[in-house]
């Protein structure tokens, strides 16, 4: 139950405590409600593009706040760009009038699977009480997460079984103007065709 009220990238550390090189990530810089007005100028200037529309109209800050903000993130760390580029939006305040009309930039990056396309929508709803719970937006990422390791292996089980073909293809191979086809899986035998 606790609203962090600055979700952005410096606001999420990584590090790791083992020698698996597993990286984990925590949330620093939490606001309390005294903190975010002697802040607001600072606060508004530097994170724009994280602040939810429900902020930007000065309304109350809810759980769901920071669930916007987070789809933010998370959209900038799966297709490695900004969510609002300087040239579309050169102005912090191209940004606010943007999001406070209810509009998004369209998930067009192919680094974006349909689910994750879905997930981030409902994350960045114009209304609060519409976006996705953190405990549903956990579930259905390790959802992805895990549909993402499925995918990885059947991949890997694809390369070992084009491996295993390349090695068993036939070698042509030229004696006194007959062509040899050798398979390598079989040494011993050979197809002799006359040219």
């Amino acid at each position: 139950n606790i609203i962090h009220r600055n979700i952005r990238p410096s606001s999420i550390h990584l590090f790791n405590t083992n020698s698996t090189n597993e990286l984990k990530a925590k949330l620093t810089d939490i606001c309390f409600e005294n903190q975010t007005q002697t802040k607001s100028f600072e606060f508004i200037r530097q994170s724009t593009q994280y602040l939810p529309p429900e902020q930007l109209l000065n309304q109350t800050y809810v759980k769901e706040s920071d669930i916007y903000s987070f789809a933010i993130i998370l959209y900038e760390i799966l297709t490695w760009e900004p969510c609002y580029s300087k040239e579309s939006f050169p102005y912090p305040w191209s940004i606010i009038d943007f999001v406070i009309k209810g509009k998004r930039i369209e998930l067009s990056s192919p680094f974006l699977s349909p689910s994750i396309q879905q997930i981030i929508t409902k994350c960045w709803n114009q209304i609060p009480n519409e976006r996705l719970s953190s405990t549903i937006l956990q579930q259905s990422l390790e959802s992805e997460l895990e549909q993402i390791k499925r995918l990885q292996i059947i991949q890997q089980q694809q390369n070992q079984i084009k491996q295993k073909d390349q090695h068993h293809r036939e070698i042509p191979l030229e004696i006194n103007n007959q062509q040899i086809i050798q398979t390598s899986s079989n040494k011993d035998k050979y197809n002799i065709i006359e040219k």
